[in-house]
């Protein structure tokens, strides 16, 4: 083998164990917080070899040990719509802290567009999927024919009517007008 394909070769957990002189189990509990019965010279001799080998764990063999991907699907209609972006502000540091990353998906109001978006999301086993949505009933019928495993929903700014699988948040326009003309009105304008 080349010492270009060595180098680009990605550390495994074998690799640190190797390098810190310990067990895969060994780097395995300090990688995963189980550090209790380990001294700090173990611990630190870890730490260097993860360091000195750029050691980042492989979330997908993690995926298959744990059936968790740690990923939550966003699907945005309209991605240049300001409260989808207003929305994205949020939910990213969110689950961010919860140490989830997003995976975002755009759809257009094309059927087979949000069934592949879906679908895609669904294949990536995310664990979650919030639906930011300009239409209010937009599919219905391709939602209520989902299968049972589909990873938990939610729909922001649509409602399934004909579903009542999966939870949404919707918005009251009219009550939110409403209370804007009543501030105006109460601010003097006419």
């Amino acid at each position: 083998m080349s010492s270009a394909k060595k180098q680009s070769k990605r550390a495994t957990i074998k690799d640190v164990a190797d390098v810190a002189q310990v067990s895969v189990t060994t780097v395995s509990n300090a990688l995963n917080g189980r550090t209790e019965a380990m001294t700090e010279e173990t611990l630190l001799r870890i730490q260097e070899a993860i360091h000195s080998l750029n050691y980042r764990p492989n979330n997908v063999a993690r995926s298959l040990v744990t059936q968790q991907t740690a990923t939550i699907g966003v699907i945005v209609a309209e991605i240049d719509t300001t409260l989808f972006l207003q929305a994205l502000a949020v939910i990213e540091p969110i689950a961010r802290s919860a140490n989830y990353n997003i995976l975002l998906g755009t759809v257009s109001d094309d059927l087979h567009d949000e069934a592949y978006t879906v679908d895609l999301l669904i294949e990536k086993q995310v664990e979650g999927i919030v639906y930011l949505s300009t239409s209010a009933h937009l599919h219905d019928d391709y939602l209520a024919h989902l299968p049972p495993s589909v990873p938990p929903m939610i729909l922001i700014n649509r409602a399934a009517s004909t579903n009542k699988k999966f939870d949404y948040l919707n918005f009251d326009n009219v009550a939110g007008i409403g209370e804007a003309v009543d501030y105006l009105v109460g601010l003097g304008h006419r």
